[in-house]
């Protein structure tokens, strides 16, 4: 494999693939053919301020 860059959206479905619905890395890894690195750090890079709202919106009173 060499030094692909994936953006930060092809990142958001193996995340949630990971988070929400159980899958192991290992095995969104091989699905996708992403490393494993990749997605760990998908998992632990810190969310844009736009990308929380978009999964959390703000409250409302």
């Amino acid at each position: 494999m060499g030094n692909a860059r994936f953006s930060d959206e092809f990142g958001r479905d193996p995340v949630r693939q990971i988070t929400e619905r159980g899958y192991s890395v290992a095995e969104v890894s091989q699905r996708l053919g992403v490393s494993q690195q990749s997605l760990y750090a998908w998992l632990t890079a810190p969310q844009s301020r736009r990308a929380q709202e978009v999964v959390r919106p703000p409250a409302r009173f």
